[in-house]
């Protein structure tokens, strides 16, 4: 016999809500009756109720049905009808999508549908779609006539009226998702508004909301508190835009669907700190010459390129990537420098090697410019010979070229056995009978920045003692470069 779950769902227990609501208990008699009816057994049947329609499949008790089925322990899904199933389109196409490609199927016994017939499958679409539009309709009767706020969970400063002031109607709650201020909370955006009115900076501002809550937040939560017009009254909802073509969405909102948090007054004087954001254009990656090499004494992470100042004026530093990161504990001393104090330093250092580690690198260099020059030569006289030079005999030149073509091969064996030390295209120069790459410096920064690459495998930033490394002077750093050249 074949074994297959059940799926029931009520959107609205007590509001008894929805065109086409059923009970828990009549859905369920209705899967039962067409299980028995077609020789099926009903193994389990999952139940949510007071859930939406628009609610992920996976969030629900029918994405666990769906996993039986993938994992071969049902053979499909039953409900009473395809809204039960789901009410946002793309979602539950995706669920019957992973349902068929398991050998499953999806049964609406009213509609009589079942997703693993070909004829039923544009009916599936068809119902799902009817399903979608329904639910934009229902929340835009809760915007528009009840003044709701659609969402899955209040926005920070509210509750839903239920939670703080239950109803009970027959002994059971009546769900009543009118928003309410939540005092405590409602203090905490405020003072967002207020701080953002007066210029502070976002990092501010969440050390100072971490402060008053008493934990930490995510370093985003003042963004996306001063985004919600919810806390100018308004109830608002996204629904597909009617009056356009496609996929396209609108945003419907009501004013004075529930009590303020801010005046209109306070919203737009904090607004009018909100400068655009800065397009991601390389510019300030552009200003570092060891990006991706310089990392945090604290944490070991690599320090990401960030800016500062007013737009066509930023001046990029090096930022621990790890203040607060999902699932991984926050860095305990996340460091910021300044590139340009960085870059200079580091050059500096480089400048006053007396150690003998950049005649080390170099050494690795010179035996890659030597391999690439072998390889050349080998190549050459290859070339000499396959161009059949006048004077020599048919055979002596066969033997000759054999000869050269094993040489190109081991040459060229030999220099990929190196690791390129990225001298790309530089001049090769002769100084003291040794190959050396040579690139002027200060003409083009992507060169320069290969050059460092060459010799520093990563710089690490710190603070000791409460006071900053010695950095050279711009003086130093001339007098440096011009004994180095001398």
């Amino acid at each position: 016999m074949e074994v297959m779950d059940g799926y029931v769902r009520v959107s609205r227990k007590m509001g008894r809500e929805g065109d086409s609501y059923m009970s828990p208990s009549i859905q369920e008699d209705d899967i039962r009756r067409w299980a028995e009816d077609h020789g099926v057994a009903v193994d389990r049947l999952e139940k949510d109720e007071n859930v939406s329609g628009g609610k992920a499949v996976a969030d629900r008790k029918l994405g666990a049905l769906v996993d039986r089925i993938e994992s071969g322990a049902s053979a499909g899904v039953i409900v009473n009808h395809t809204d039960r199933f789901g009410r946002d389109e793309l979602d539950a196409a995706i669920a019957i999508k992973r349902i068929h490609d398991a050998g499953g199927r999806m049964i609406a016994t009213q509609q009589g549908l079942d997703s693993s017939r070909a004829e039923s499958k544009m009916v599936v679409k068809f119902y799902l779609m009817m399903a979608k539009q329904h639910w934009d309709n229902t929340k835009r009767r809760n915007v528009e006539e009840r003044g709701l706020h659609v969402c899955a969970k209040p926005p920070f400063g509210y509750r839903r009226k239920d939670e703080v002031e239950p109803t009970y109607e027959e002994g059971e709650l009546v769900r009543n998702a009118k928003l309410v201020v939540h005092d405590a909370e409602a203090e905490a955006v405020v003072m967002v508004f207020q701080l953002r009115a007066r210029g502070e900076t976002w990092a501010n501002i969440v050390r100072r909301l971490e402060a008053k809550l008493g934990h930490d937040v995510s370093p985003n939560m003042p963004r996306r508190i001063l985004d919600k017009r919810a806390y100018l009254g308004e109830a608002s909802a996204v629904v597909k835009d009617r009056s356009r073509p496609g996929e396209r969405t609108e945003r419907i909102a009501k004013k004075g669907a529930h009590a303020a948090i801010v005046t209109q007054d306070l919203w737009d004087a904090a607004h009018a700190m909100d400068d655009p954001r800065t397009p991601n254009d390389g510019t300030l990656a552009a200003q570092a010459l060891l990006a991706g090499v310089v990392r945090c004494a604290s944490c070991g992470e690599k320090m990401h390129i960030r800016g500062r100042g007013p737009k066509g004026k930023r001046r990029a530093f090096y930022s621990c990537a790890r203040k607060k990161r999902a699932g991984q504990p926050p860095c305990a001393a996340p460091a910021n420098a300044d590139v340009k104090v960085v870059d200079d330093h580091v050059v500096w250092v480089l400048s006053q090697d007396e150690s003998g580690a950049l005649d080390a690198a170099g050494s690795e260099e010179q035996h890659y410019l030597e391999a690439r020059e072998a390889v050349r030569a080998a190549e050459d006289e290859l070339a000499h010979w396959m161009e059949n030079p006048d004077g020599v005999s048919a055979e002596v030149r066969r033997s000759a070229i054999a000869q050269a073509d094993q040489d190109v091969a081991a040459a060229r064996a030999a220099l990929w056995g190196l690791d390129d030390p990225g001298v790309g295209e530089a001049t090769v120069a002769v100084l003291g009978g040794k190959l050396w790459a040579t690139t002027a410096w200060g003409d083009d920064p992507a060169a320069d920045r290969l050059t460092l690459r060459r010799y520093v495998g990563s710089v690490t930033v710190t603070w000791a003692d409460g006071s900053a490394p010695k950095i050279a002077s711009t003086e130093e750093l001339l007098s440096a470069s011009a004994s180095t050249a001398s």
